[in-house]
């Protein structure tokens, strides 16, 4: 995706066009705007990431298992739209990148929430950890990836890091006695 390899501001309609070996006539037929091509880009990577969430948490596979899936993808979510993709956003498309937030944390909660409670019910989250300050969490980790490019950009350039953040969303920080 240009946007994503290019970031929003290089990314001009007529690069967009000739990218998606269209005329820049067509582009502007389906978009009023390079603002609503934003929003339709946005809109559509939203749907995909949820299916790709509710496909994880709703799978017949073990919870450890979907677990690991589940903070595999966020960990390529936030690879894919963070850095310079995220910051153009919330600085030229202030309105569109806050209510993208807004429905993005609705509906992570929304399919998040029964898969957190299964792990409780069956042992494997902490009963003490209520799914709101799990949620918090990781809305806060995301919050600081979105406003800091260079903390982004380092999830994304040492890879280590970013498996050992999703080690710690999975285990804690605690080593348990055998």
């Amino acid at each position: 995706m240009l946007f994503r390899k290019n970031g929003i501001r290089q990314s001009s309609m007529t690069r967009i066009a000739k990218s998606a070996h269209v005329s820049p006539v067509t582009i502007f037929k389906y978009f009023k705007d390079k603002h609503g091509l934003v929003e339709e880009v946005i809109r559509t990577a939203l749907s995909a990431a949820v299916l790709e969430y509710e496909q994880i948490l709703q799978s017949s596979a073990p919870f450890q298992e979907r677990l690991k899936h589940f903070l595999d993808l966020k960990d390529r979510n936030a690879k894919n739209f963070g850095g310079d993709f995220v910051a153009t956003l919330y600085q030229e498309y202030p309105d569109l990148a806050s209510d993208f937030h807004e429905e993005r944390a609705r509906l992570f909660r929304q399919i998040s929430e029964p898969f957190l409670d299964e792990g409780r019910a069956s042992g494997y989250l902490s009963a003490e950890v209520s799914n709101q300050a799990i949620l918090l969490l990781m809305e806060l980790l995301h919050a600081g990836l979105q406003k800091n490019s260079s903390l982004a950009k380092k999830i994304t350039t040492e890879a280590h890091l970013s498996e050992e953040l999703a080690h710690l969303m999975r285990n804690g920080i605690l080593r348990r006695s055998p």
